[in-house]
């Protein structure tokens, strides 16, 4: 199952599916969606699913940050124990917020890069390693199997990740 949802300013996600324990649930952006695939059969995340039998419940969409993944994994109910979560780290620099207009802003494309100073990549890094924190965390009192891989730039993240997890 690929479950699309909608929420404009990435505050809460309502009517999410509950969990079950034959399914195995991907969060990320479009490298996990399947954007540009014209068939969703030939995406890794179906070829996964089917490799394991187990239910796909695809939550990732094109262009999502990693927060909005940290979000929608904190707000999803499992039925049972042992549910494999694959878990997309994007670009760091997918930062979203909205403009007094209510205007999607995203650091990643923000020309100006006047928040550079501050939204840097040791501070992003820093940021995500906190959260990633409580995502291992949280799967483990679940008792759920955590997969996490990485679109981000490799050099950035790897040494990093490798001596935190």
């Amino acid at each position: 199952m690929i479950t699309p949802f909608y929420d404009p300013l990435k505050i809460l996600k309502s009517d999410l599916p509950r969990i079950k324990k034959d399914d195995v649930v991907f969060l990320g952006c479009s490298y996990t969606s399947g954007v540009g695939l014209p068939d969703q059969t030939t995406n890794w995340t179906s070829i996964f699913s089917n490799t394991i039998e187990k239910n796909q419940v695809n939550f990732a969409i094109g262009g999502l940050n990693n927060y909005s993944s940290f979000d929608l994994f904190s707000q999803l109910e499992f039925e049972s124990d042992q549910n494999v979560v694959v878990l997309e780290i994007t670009e760091l620099a997918r930062i979203q917020w909205y403009d007094q207009r209510l205007h999607n802003v995203m650091l990643q494309w923000d020309k100006s890069r006047l928040l550079l100073p501050v939204y840097n990549d040791h501070f992003l890094i820093f940021e995500l390693l906190k959260t990633l924190r409580y995502f291992v965390m949280v799967c483990r009192l679940k008792n759920l199997r955590p997969i996490i891989w990485s679109i981000a730039r490799p050099g950035l993240l790897i040494g990093v990740l490798e001596n935190y997890l």
